[in-house]
């Protein structure tokens, strides 16, 4: 029972969300480090200067790539309404 309480105090429950929304975020900033090292490549581009400017850019680009995700979900799955409007 003690397991039990100490899996679902609120306290604990706000570390563990806190916890996997910080390591959403570092997975989605890896993802985006990677594309933007394969197009760099790809394309021949330079390197970017300084060790967190990458870091940096990749956390930046990581809610648009959310925002642009939702957007294609909504236009894939989306449905019309009867009335057509």
């Amino acid at each position: 029972m003690t397991l039990l309480h100490a899996y679902f105090t609120p306290r604990r429950s706000l570390e563990r969300c806190s916890l996997r929304i910080l390591v959403s975020l570092v997975a989605a900033m890896g993802m985006m480090l990677s594309l933007m090292e394969g197009f760099r490549r790809a394309y021949d581009l330079p390197r970017l200067s300084g060790l967190l400017g990458g870091a940096r850019r990749g956390l930046a680009l990581v809610p648009c790539v959310r925002a642009h995700g939702f957007c294609t979900v909504m236009v894939a799955f989306g449905t019309r309404s009867k009335n057509g409007s």
